[in-house]
């Protein structure tokens, strides 16, 4: 039996819930289906399944690396919404800069 924990409890390091990703649309691709998962402070956790089981996407998602369709994830406190929000507007802000500066560049 898995016991889910609230993601106000601070018991685990990450928890997700209802994680879900679907790639593209259509025919679609379901990689993650309402999947609920607790890391839990101080523990291994392996994670095994057959090529295509959606191993990898879940580790993306809950490290805020690849959005989710739907569903919640949280390392410690903090929100992966909130961190996914923060990474894109910082990446925005880069983006802007850099591409102000290769438009001042002067030739030389």
């Amino acid at each position: 039996m898995t016991v889910l924990h609230d993601l106000a409890t601070p018991v685990a390091a990450a928890r997700g819930r209802g994680l879900t990703k679907i790639y593209g649309q259509g025919d679609t691709r379901v990689a993650l289906d309402a999947v609920d998962v607790t890391f839990e402070r101080g523990h291994f956790t392996a994670i095994m399944g057959p090529s295509g089981s959606g191993k990898s996407t879940l580790m993306h998602c809950m490290a805020g690396l690849d959005s989710l369709t739907d569903g919640d994830a949280a390392i410690g406190d903090t929100a992966m919404l909130q961190v996914a929000a923060a990474s894109e507007a910082l990446g925005q802000v880069c983006l802007e800069v850099v591409g102000r500066r290769l438009v001042e560049r002067p030739s030389r």
